[in-house]
């Protein structure tokens, strides 16, 4: 006795083609409501990180910008400064040549006694486009005890290039994160390519709205004495 298709093959493939019909329909749908959402939403934005108050962001190493930062270069005839400029953009590497008079350069009142009390806490190096003799020699004559000079002209990199800035957190063994650049200059690329490299920056000597002395960038960062100090108590 055969047993007999109770359902036609012919209503087997329009139901078929139905069920195929609404799962396609149900998945343009679901597309169309993701990109309408994605279209409707504003692009995501970096902002850079605000200057890290009491280092609420880990901060470990502070490098600093050397000349119109820890040494005043208001004096400095304009004419050079703008041949140093030149120097260290030009296309390929080669040792700058720079006025031996720029060793006598004084640093500002600040300086010697607010990198004092950052070290206190930090680790604190310059990170500056100059020969290291030359910069050595500024610091000596000027009371100024770096942790370390970062070797910008020993590995062929000077600033604004990103290695240079790179160079700090290999040098001292930390995260990009963990780095703050510091400059005296408006408009230094110091205060824009490091935060594309994951650092942080912070302008001093500006407007009211930044640390006027590096005494006062080391308290806003918890730094309250010295570490000759701190030595002596």
């Amino acid at each position: 006795m055969r047993t007999q298709n109770l359902i036609a093959p012919g209503m087997i493939r329009a139901v078929l083609g139905f069920i195929l019909f609404v799962s396609v329909a149900s998945y343009v749908q679901i597309c169309l409501q993701v990109g309408n959402m994605a279209s409707a939403s504003e692009p995501t934005k970096l902002v850079p990180a605000p200057m890290p108050e009491e280092n609420k962001h880990g901060i470990k190493v502070i490098a600093f910008d050397n000349f119109g930062t820890v040494y005043d270069f208001s004096q400095v005839p304009r004419d050079e400064v703008r041949d140093y400029v030149r120097q260290v953009r030009r296309a390929e590497w080669a040792p700058l040549d720079l006025p031996a008079s720029w060793e006598d350069v004084k640093a500002f009142e600040d300086s010697a006694k607010g990198i004092a009390m950052l070290r206190n806490k930090y680790t604190v190096v310059t990170c500056a486009n100059g020969p290291l003799g030359m910069l050595a020699r500024m610091a000596k004559k000027n009371s100024i005890s770096w942790d370390a000079i970062v070797p910008l002209e020993l590995s062929r990199s000077y600033k604004p290039s990103q290695s240079a800035y790179k160079l700090i957190a290999e040098t001292m063994g930390v995260a990009p994160h963990e780095v703050l650049i510091v400059t005296g200059n408006k408009g230094s690329p110091d205060l824009t390519v490091p935060l594309t490299l994951g650092m942080h920056s912070q302008r001093i000597r500006g407007d009211k709205n930044t640390p006027q002395t590096i005494i006062e960038l080391a308290k806003q960062l918890g730094c309250r004495t010295s570490a000759i100090q701190q030595s002596k108590e």
